[in-house]
């Protein structure tokens, strides 16, 4: 590749990326000082600097090695000479001051050669800026509870897991892989809190969305929720039905991410039939999608990063390991017996215990196929026994033979797959 191209690409690759940055200042401060130029400019300046400093696509006649730290000094000097002069105009805001040593930063990236690493920093820096309003909307309404439980959760996360041991640890016979047990807990927790996120950011008022977006905390608890709903005075039985069907289609999918990463092996036997009852529930509740609002309604979710639901999700799941194990030795009857009851109370806790006994081999795929089923199977159940106690008589005709087809499309998939 030619000198001169080689050095237009990376010219008009930094300009991009500090443009992009500053499009999206100048449009969300409607910055008057330091816009997209600005931030182009100061992109270029550091791949420039780079390429200035050593001789990367051509000799230089002298030798520059501190010119992009004496650069990078410069604009640090003039992110605060800005903010100065913003300050003096009563605006306050730091944040444009710490992207403009940031985006000079991925220039020099690109001076390196390093394209796509500036690519992927800049679209997330991008990104970030762009949030300011959705994530000061969801930090104005945390509770002193919920960032106390964030906190903890950063300490499993960061001090407590990465010092857990790979090997399996032997408690009262049960070989438990307590690393990857940890590891399926942070991707539960993560799935809960981008529905408890999303749910506090687009409000409770469409039923279906919010059925959706809480189905990944807690399914049953919302069904509950929608059928204690469902009595009130003038409440619309079609977009309860809707918030039932969602909040059921978003459990599944819930289990089928958790097989994804615990198990592969597992989910592409089980993955048809997962697939034919999120479909079937989709199909048979079209009718019910009216998207009308219930200005009084409101879930009210955990905290999915509390330390204490983990301790007792953990302590479920322990209970389900030791019970699956023990009865698979008398046979398959005996473990879809025990999946099934240990399913009316957590599906959730049967799909992990399967799935890493599977994995560690100490289960036949085939069988620990069926186990989950069979709990999937028992979670519909006993979705169905809460709206068949606690709905309304309209809520009941239309939601309950919607499980129903459900639970019989995945029975007939499961049979011609497993």
């Amino acid at each position: 590749m030619p000198i001169e191209y080689e050095f237009l690409q990376r010219a008009l690759l930094s300009l991009g990326v500090g443009a992009l940055i500053g499009l999206e200042r100048e449009y969300t401060k409607k910055q008057q000082t330091v816009g997209l130029r600005s931030f182009a400019l100061v992109s270029l300046l550091g791949c420039i600097s780079v390429l200035l400093s050593q001789p990367l696509l051509f000799p230089l006649p002298i030798e520059l090695p501190y010119l992009p730290y004496l650069g990078l000094i410069i604009v640090i000097g003039y992110a605060f000479l800005v903010y100065y002069f913003m300050a003096k105009k009563q605006f306050f805001g730091i944040t444009t001051t710490l992207a403009l040593p940031l985006t000079y930063l991925f220039g020099m990236f690109i001076g390196y050669g390093l394209f796509l690493d500036a690519i992927i920093a800049a679209v997330l820096l991008t990104l970030l800026l762009y949030s300011r309003r959705y994530s000061h909307i969801f930090v104005s309404h945390l509770t002193e509870v919920e960032l106390a439980d964030a906190l903890q959760f950063a300490i499993v996360l960061f001090v407590i897991y990465p010092i857990l041991p790979d090997a399996p640890l032997a408690i009262l016979g049960v070989d438990l892989m307590l690393k990857r047990f940890v590891e399926i807990i942070i991707v539960l927790s993560v799935m809960s809190f981008l529905g408890f996120i999303a749910i506090r950011l687009v409000g409770q008022r469409i039923l279906p969305l919010t059925g959706f977006l809480a189905g990944f905390v807690s399914a049953l608890s919302v069904i509950a929720t929608f059928c204690n709903h469902s009595r009130d005075r003038g409440a619309d039985p079609w977009t309860f039905s809707a918030g039932v069907s969602a909040a059921s289609i978003s459990s599944l999918l819930g289990d089928v991410i958790i097989l994804a990463y615990a198990c592969a092996p597992l989910l592409l036997l089980l993955f048809p039939a997962y697939l034919i009852m999120m479909a079937a529930l989709v199909v048979a509740s079209l009718p019910f999608f009216r998207h009308k609002e219930h200005s009084d309604f409101r879930v009210e979710l955990g905290q999915p990063f509390s330390v204490l639901y983990g301790a007792k999700f953990a302590l479920a799941f322990f209970i389900v390991l030791i019970v699956t194990q023990y009865v698979s030795a008398f046979g398959s009857g005996a473990l879809l017996v025990a999946s099934f009851l240990a399913g009316l109370a957590s599906v959730t806790s049967v799909v992990v215990s399967i799935a890493l006994q599977v994995s560690s081999g100490t289960l036949p795929v085939t069988e620990g196929a069926r186990a989950v089923f069979v709990a999937t199977f028992a979670g519909l159940i006993a979705k169905m026994g809460v709206l068949a106690f606690a709905a309304s008589p309209e809520l009941k005709k239309k939601s309950l033979p919607v499980l129903a087809v459900a639970m019989i499309a995945g029975l007939v998939a499961l049979l011609l797959t497993v």
